[in-house]
């Protein structure tokens, strides 16, 4: 990760404190070791986010249900998962794009090399014309959209673990 970028975020992310009750950055596992440290720099409480464990996601969606805004300077299924926790969702600039260097050992791009064309989509200015409701002025503005969320995370195709347990035996 950009040490000046992520860096100038958290300080930014810090001033919000002076709009909002509570601020908190949630921290990918994988980025725990490296941006604490910065967050707490920053005056920022920070708790651990996903992991690759069986229990991310009902531990993500909880924590979006505690709060009422998610920012993010980074492209990713956090995004749709906030707003179906029923979160107000923006994205702040500068974003972050990562570098192909750093997905090149990433054991889905190693095994889906094909993958690498869609890190266009990652580009701000593909983000922002893809998802200009995620850009705000004032984070006030920011919207839930609950419905955008629910559609691409198949919340219709979605089964009562009652029926998959009858259906998978």
């Amino acid at each position: 990760r950009d040490q000046q970028h992520a860096a100038d975020w958290l300080l930014m992310v810090s001033k919000l404190k002076q709009r909002f009750d509570f601020v908190m950055v949630c921290l990918h596992a994988d980025d725990v070791a490296e941006l604490a440290p910065m967050a707490e720099l920053a005056g920022l409480s920070w708790i651990t986010g996903a992991k690759h464990d069986t229990l991310s996601l009902p531990r993500m969606r909880a924590m979006f249900e505690s709060f009422e805004y998610m920012v993010t300077d980074v492209q990713g299924s956090h995004i749709p998962y906030a707003a179906w926790g029923g979160c107000k969702v923006a994205m702040l600039e500068p974003l972050y794009v990562r570098s192909w260097d750093q997905f090149k050992d990433h054991p889905h791009f190693v095994k889906n090399p094909g993958m690498r064309k869609n890190r266009v989509f990652h580009e701000p200015e593909n983000v922002k014309a893809r998802l200009p409701f995620l850009f705000v002025d004032d984070l006030e503005k920011a919207t839930c959209p609950r419905e955008w969320a629910e559609e691409l995370l198949g919340v219709a195709c979605q089964r009562p673990p009652g029926e998959l347990a009858r259906l998978l035996g």
